[in-house]
C-alpha cells in the first residue's frame, strides 16, 4: 500500500487490480480502512515519557488531522485518552493544521504559559505553533512516518527543535528553562 500511496496511486484500485480480487470496490475498502481497530501499541519509551509528562507538566494536549473514527481507533489502541487532557481531531474540530485555530483553543482556554509542540509534518505542523510564539519540536520519523520530512522549507514551517525519539522532549524541556 505505502508503495502505491507514495507513487500517488490509488492504493486501494492498486490492491483490487494487482489482485485481481472479485467483487469488492474501492468504497468496501475504504470503509474497512477507516473502521478497523488498528493492531498498534506504545512503546516503553513513549509511555514513560507521557506518564512523566502528565505527572509534572500543567497539560498535555494532542492536536492531530484526520478522521475521527480513524484517529479516535488509533488513540484507542495505543492508550493515549489517560495522558491528553484535550484531544482536538480536524474533522471533530471544523479546520486541518496549520489552521490557528487549532491551537488557539488551548492558550484560550489555558491562559498565558510556555507552550510545546511536537509534530513531524514539516509542511504542516509547526507553522501555527510558531506564529503563537511556542517553542515548536519536530519528531525525525527514523523512516517511520508517512510525511517526507525535507527540511528544506521556509521559516515559518522551520521546528525550533529536532528530536529523534520522544524521551528527548524532556531534554529540549531542560534547554528552555
Amino acid at each position: 500500500m505505502m508503495a502505491f500511496y507514495n507513487a500517488n496511486k490509488n492504493a486501494f484500485e492498486e490492491i483490487i487490480t494487482s489482485t485481481q480480487v472479485k467483487n469488492i470496490a474501492v468504497s468496501d475498502l475504504l470503509t474497512i480502512y477507516r473502521n478497523h481497530s488498528p493492531k498498534i501499541v506504545l512503546t516503553k519509551d513513549n509511555k514513560d515519557t507521557l506518564t512523566y509528562l502528565k505527572k509534572n507538566m500543567f497539560k498535555i494536549g494532542l492536536v492531530t488531522d484526520g478522521r475521527s473514527v480513524q484517529q479516535r481507533s488509533k488513540i484507542k489502541a495505543l492508550g493515549l485518552e489517560c495522558f491528553f487532557d484535550d484531544i482536538i481531531i480536524s474533522e471533530e474540530f471544523g479546520s486541518e493544521k496549520p489552521n490557528l485555530n487549532n491551537f488557539k483553543y488551548f492558550t484560550e482556554k489555558y491562559g498565558q504559559a510556555t507552550y510545546l509542540y511536537v509534530g513531524d509534518n514539516v509542511k504542516k505542523d509547526f507553522v501555527a505553533p510558531n506564529a503563537l510564539d511556542w517553542y515548536s519540536i519536530c519528531l525525525i520519523d527514523n523512516g517511520l512516518n508517512i510525511h517526507t520530512q525535507n527540511m528544506d522549507i521556509k521559516k515559518e514551517q522551520a521546528p525550533d527543535f529536532k528530536i529523534h525519539a520522544l524521551k528527548e522532549v524532556l531534554d529540549v524541556l531542560k534547554q528552555i528553562s
